[in-house]
């Protein structure tokens, strides 16, 4: 599949360009692990004149059971909590926790099965409130099926100019695992 930068849900103008409408999904960057798996994947870029972002996965860790986790300008000290809801076919679970890592699901280690999972990031170029995501992710955990849904915050009010990706145990994230960003709502000066 190849990645065009670009809009999505926009149409064109009566003068002949392009009008936005206010939930447009603009391309902004696409990242895919090619050749051999990676440790980290990194944005840093072109979002200035987007107030949320959209992340779309799919992925796969390098290992059994991994879990991917996100942070913000190179933070990795205990400044995010998150909820998440989560579930198979056996049972629902749900955990309210303050962790040191910005933890989501998006990859797979069983059967080399790959996860999809799509975040929302909330007001990225705020210099006053906390950020907040909102994830909802799709997975094969065990063979038995897997969804989730987290919410998180980041406890800062910097505006966020890089986003890493990682495997939470340290490992690698396979080869074909791909990530998609988009700008969302136009920043209104």
């Amino acid at each position: 599949m190849t990645f065009t930068p670009g809009l999505i849900g926009a149409v064109a103008s009566s003068s002949g360009g392009v009008a936005l409408p206010a939930e447009a999904w603009v391309a902004l960057e696409s990242n895919t692990v090619s050749g051999s798996s990676t440790y980290t994947i990194t944005f840093n870029s072109g979002w200035a004149s987007y107030k949320d972002l959209v992340l779309v996965s799919y992925a796969r860790g390098g290992g059994a059971a991994s879990v991917m986790k996100m942070h913000f300008n190179n933070d990795t000290a205990s400044n995010y909590g998150y909820q998440w809801l989560y579930g198979s076919p056996a049972a629902a679970n749900g955990v309210d926790n303050d962790y040191i890592d910005f933890q989501w699901y998006g990859t797979s280690g069983y059967g080399n099965n790959f996860s999809c999972s799509v975040t929302y990031i909330s007001d990225v170029n705020s210099t006053t409130n906390h950020k907040q995501t909102l994830t909802t992710v799709a997975d094969n955990l065990a063979s038995a099926g897997y969804t989730a849904f987290e919410t998180n915050v980041w406890k800062s009010a910097s505006a966020i100019t890089e986003i890493d990706l990682t495997d939470y145990s340290g490992g690698t994230i396979a080869a074909g695992s791909r990530f998609d960003l988009y700008g969302l709502s136009t920043v209104v000066a």
